[in-house]
Order: structure tokens, then C-alpha cells, then sequence
């Protein structure tokens, strides 16, 4: 499938001589429908625009979440995917969650995705629909319904996990793999089990049983295989700490994802712990691992972020999401476009950083408006250099 080839056959269809994909790290944006719109031609055009912006071969493709921050006056992701599919000529993976949907309903989703050609979605619970930040606890201290192996005790990120093994070339395949189906899990601490009647679990077994057994919830057999590739969201650097946070991604795994794609990348040392504990639960033999990077346009965007991000921050993202005026900065545009600076270069080494824990690519999450795009290419640009100091 091309959308498979071009995120996993590396070396096959992406040139070595172009930057930031670099024949071995795709790189995808993040595309927010727009607030309150229903007409999506300025909104697809806005992507073009940045699209066209950049290098060939730059951009693997588009992310495009539904309903992000309980914002439920946007349109919904897989027909915003097919507009900026056909506006732009790229691979989309929509998002699909559980709020307000039962199970008959996500399934209904995933058959109309494979209609339609999708090939990619990101399956997860959903924000739940209130004004306030979410807890940690509601976030991170479910229960897990699947019970992952381990054959020792998790010790302590060390020496040996600096380098990434080699990838085995049957990664991101889950066929023939045993997964559980049938069962349905409650949501946990959300807010309301009538806009969260499943979660993220019980979405990807109702994925997993159509792709594997190819059976629908009420027992109808499909007629066509469902040839789509599932990723889960992961939260590495979120408390109560990395390992945890990796046995969490690692049901995910057993639950059926190809692909885990992780929430903004804040802390670089915990994301190598994140990765180092996949690595040796052996998750990184099934799945690919996206690392989610933010690229933060001006200072009160950042102060938003902050509150929004439930984990403890390296130094190089304080001193961003805590950036003041300095006497050199003589007015509001001048702390803006120093702000500016500073966010491409954290973003960027975000970006190198990931790579060199053992990410397999990268998720650009563009806290920012549309006349702030332009950074999003100063960052592939500005990661493109520093990977070729290596």
C-alpha cells in the first residue's frame, strides 16, 4: 500500500539526498480542522501553502485530530482527511475517539475509513468535554485490561539502552498475532460515560477483530480484508513517570496498534527512558514509534501549553514555556520573534533528540496560528542541520 511505503519502506521511496526525511525519518504535521467552520477551502488551502513551502520529499503526510481539548465545533476528521488529501496531494491519518460514540458507532467509523481508502488512523478515548485541564489521575491511573510479560524487574535507564538496536524488517506487521477481542472496557476517570462509552482499549479490539478475524460486533463476516494500519497515542513523558507510562504503550501493542504515537515530547531524558523500556519489553520488534514534537508560535500560547501538559519539563522547555522580555527586547514584536527563535531551536533539538532515542519519525503539533506556519519549515530546516553535523 503506498501510504505503508511511504511511512515504513524508508530507503525505498523517500531520496537520501533530501532533508528532513532523510530517507529514514518521516516527519508529519499535525492539521487542526478549523473553529466553527464548515466551509474547509481556506483551511486546506492554508496547508497547500505550507505544503508547497517546503523541499520535496520533506513531509510524509498530515495528522488530523478530532475534537482536540473537548472542542466539539470542528468538523470531523475523516471528511477535513479527504479534503486535505485532495488539496494537497499527501497521505492523511485521521484520529478516531470514543467520545459520544458506542461501539456500533466506532466500527461503523472504521468500515466508512476503509471505503474510503484511509489506510492510516490514530485511535484513542478523547479529551473529555470540559473547560478545565484534565487531572493526572483521570489521565494516567487507569487500570490496564491487558496484562503485558515482562521477564525481569524494570531497572533504571542504563548505558546499554543509549543506542537503538537494529529494526527488525517485519515491524509495524501485527498479522497472525493473537489479540483480545469481544470485550468492551469502561473509560476510566472521564467525565461522563455517555460521551465516553469506550476507550482507547476497546477500540482497538473492535479494530483488531475486524482485521484479524474479520468478523463484525454482531458476528457478520467481511467480505474484503481491512487492509489499515492502527496507531495508538503514548504519553512518555507524563507522570507518574516513564516506565509506567511504557507498560501502558506496550497493551496498546498487544491490543493490536502498529503505531504509537506519542503526545508532545517535554522531557528528553524521559522519552529515552520511554524508549529504553520498549526496547526491552520488545515492543519496538511490533511497532513504530512517532515522537510528538510541539512547535510553539508565541509566549501566551506557551503559558497555555504549560497548563495543558501534565509532566515535568527539561530545562531547554522551562526556559521556553517560561520565556520573559530580556532589556534587549525594546517591544512586543521583538519578544515575539525572540520567542519565535528560541521555540524553532527547541523544537529542533526535540527533534534530534527523539531520533537518537530510537524514534522511528516525528509528529509536528503546531501550537500556533496559520500566519505562524512559516516556523514549521524553519524547524524541519534548522533539525535537517543539525542531523547533518552527525
Amino acid at each position: 500500500f503506498d501510504i505503508f511505503s511511504l511511512f515504513f519502506t524508508f530507503g525505498d521511496l523517500l531520496p537520501t539526498s533530501t532533508g528532513v526525511c532523510a530517507g529514514s525519518f518521516p516527519t508529519l504535521i499535525e492539521a487542526v480542522p478549523p473553529l466553527g467552520e464548515c466551509d474547509l477551502s481556506a483551511w486546506t488551502s492554508t496547508f497547500s501553502a505550507l505544503a508547497a513551502s517546503l523541499p520535496p520529499n520533506t513531509l510524509a503526510g498530515w495528522s488530523v485530530p478530532h475534537h482536540p481539548m473537548g472542542a466539539t465545533s470542528r468538523a470531523a476528521s475523516l471528511p477535513a482527511s479527504l479534503a486535505l488529501s485532495a488539496a494537497t496531494r499527501l497521505p492523511v491519518t485521521p484520529h478516531f475517539t470514543c467520545r459520544g460514540r458506542d461501539a456500533a458507532a466506532l466500527q461503523g467509523d472504521l468500515l466508512g475509513a476503509a471505503a474510503l481508502s484511509i489506510e492510516s488512523v490514530v485511535l484513542v478515548t478523547g479529551d473529555p468535554p470540559q473547560q478545565q485541564p484534565p487531572t493526572v489521575h483521570n489521565l494516567h491511573h487507569m487500570p490496564l485490561p491487558f496484562a503485558v510479560p515482562c521477564t525481569a524487574a524494570s531497572p533504571e535507564p542504563s548505558a546499554e539502552c543509549s543506542t537503538p538496536p537494529p529494526r527488525e524488517p517485519s515491524k509495524g506487521s501485527n498479522e497472525g498475532a493473537e489479540v483480545a477481542v469481544g470485550g468492551s472496557w469502561s473509560g476510566g476517570g472521564c467525565a461522563s460515560e455517555s460521551l465516553l462509552a469506550e476507550d482507547s482499549f476497546a477500540l482497538l479490539a473492535i479494530a483488531s477483530q475486524l482485521r484479524h478475524q474479520r468478523v463484525t460486533l454482531d458476528g457478520t463476516r467481511l467480505k474484503s480484508p481491512l487492509r489499515m494500519m492502527f496507531a495508538a497515542c503514548a504519553a512518555p513523558c507524563a507522570l507518574p513517570g516513564p516506565l509506567y507510562n511504557a507498560q501502558r504503550a506496550a497493551a496498546k501493542v498487544a491490543a493490536g496498534a502498529d503505531m504509537l504515537w506519542t503526545q508532545p515530547v517535554v522531557n528528553s531524558a524521559a522519552f529515552d527512558a520511554f524508549m529504553c523500556e520498549l526496547r526491552r519489553r520488545r515492543v519496538t520488534d511490533n511497532a513504530y514509534v512517532l515522537a510528538g514534537v510541539a512547535v510553539i508560535a508565541r509566549p501566551q500560547l506557551a503559558s497555555r501549553f504549560r497548563r495543558w501538559t501534565p509532566a515535568s519539563l527539561d530545562d531547554k522547555w522551562e526556559r521556553l514555556c517560561g520565556h520573559s522580555p530580556t532589556p534587549a527586547d525594546t517591544n512586543a514584536s521583538d519578544h515575539t520573534a525572540a520567542f519565535a527563535a528560541a521555540s524553532v531551536e527547541t523544537a529542533a533539538r526535540t527533534m534530534h533528540e527523539a531520533r537518537a532515542a530510537g524514534a522511528d519519525g516525528v509528529v509536528l503539533y503546531p501550537v500556533m496560528g496559520a500566519r505562524d506556519h512559516g516556523l514549521l519549515a524553519a524547524v524541519l530546516r534548522s533539525a535537517a542541520q543539525l542531523w547533518a553535523q552527525q
